[in-house]
């Protein structure tokens, strides 16, 4: 199989050509990271707003390296009170469930954790599951996404806390703009195609509507706006205000791959071995054993190709990460199935 030349990119990922020199069209389209704007600008934004509750802002936490270090940034560099919210699915994985709890113990930070109510994430998993052997695919995630937002605001009105320090990065997004918008195809064209698959079997009408009653549920359970329990697939956008979202890595430079150190020096920050990124999640094997079996490269592998495209990075470190997720995918999505049922 053909490789780009400097990321590791195959020829079967969606929308991918190769120039002359063999390096692919997604790094020549491929947009620096932007400069930081600056701690300065940062102080004054929080400056900007009065605060009437016990806490200057929200930082939700996942577990992994780059929340970690807004955590211990807010603390150390700006001296704010943080409370820090965290969620677990019941998939959290162990070692980032811990990392949480340790760095809020060492900053002196107080915690929040919310956990998927009773059996509901197994049950949309199990439905989701089902639904996707029908389609003949690997299924995804459920509804962390627009969770990972609503929390934070949920917590932020209880506190009257005016800001969210968000974790988005560039550099962790996966779409690529031009190319890979061009070859997802539409939202029409899909339900077209769901369309015809109904007409030859009709049970997946039945499966579908068991998969977004358990979206719809846990969206209600865990106090979501009414507007988005009816609207299960909607992922609300980053609010201006009552909370504003701050994206911290708009404003503070870090860079991950280097600087773990600091965090296991710092605050006692652990990974799994030969992993240190998304790692935090179980149910990333989902999407790296579907992107493996749809594009030849796993979701974890196409991130680092951002990494390497910011030249933070070798090329052959890249291929190592890789392989190790190509080796070890497989049995975590085993595991994972034995757990859903």
């Amino acid at each position: 199989m053909k490789y780009c030349a400097r990321c590791i990119l195959p020829e079967s990922y969606p929308g991918i050509v190769f120039d002359e020199e063999g390096v692919c069209n997604y790094c020549l389209e491929y947009e620096p990271d932007r400069q930081a704007i600056g701690k300065t600008e940062l102080l004054e934004l929080v400056a900007g707003k009065e605060r009437t509750g016990p806490y200057d802002c929200i930082v939700p936490m996942s577990g992994g390296k780059d929340s970690t270090y807004i955590l211990y940034y807010i603390v150390k560099e700006l001296g704010l009170r943080p409370l820090a919210v965290s969620y677990n699915s019941g998939y959290q994985h162990e070692i980032a469930a811990t990392n949480v709890r340790t760095a809020c113990e060492v900053l002196n930070v107080p915690l929040e954790e919310v956990c998927s109510p009773g059996e509901i994430q197994s049950r949309l998993l199990n439905a989701g599951y089902v639904l996707s052997k029908k389609l003949g695919r690997i299924w995804g995630c459920a509804n962390c996404a627009a969770i990972l937002r609503v929390l934070p605001v949920l917590a932020a009105n209880r506190h009257k806390v005016p800001f969210v320090f968000y974790g988005d990065s560039r550099l962790e997004a996966v779409a690529n703009k031009k190319s890979e918008t061009a070859a997802g195809g539409g939202i029409r064209s899909k339900l077209l195609k769901m369309g015809k698959m109904v007409a030859k079997d009709p049970s997946l009408a039945y499966h579908a509507s068991r998969y977004i009653y358990w979206r719809m549920r846990q969206r209600l359970v865990l106090g979501f706006p009414f507007s988005l329990v009816v609207k299960p697939f909607a992922v609300p956008e980053f609010s201006d205000e009552n909370p504003t979202f701050i994206h911290f890595y708009d404003y503070v430079s870090w860079d991950s791959i280097k600087n773990v150190g600091l965090l296991e020096t710092e605050v006692g920050w652990k990974h799994p071995v030969g992993r240190d990124t998304r790692f935090d999640c179980t149910l990333e094997c989902i999407s790296n054993l579907w992107y493996l079996k749809d594009y030849g490269i796993s979701h974890v592998g196409v991130n680092l190709c951002n990494v390497l495209r910011e030249g933070r990075m070798s090329r052959e470190e890249a291929l190592t990460r890789e392989e190790e997720v190509k080796r070890t995918a497989q049995a975590e999505y085993d595991e994972l199935i034995r757990k859903v049922g």
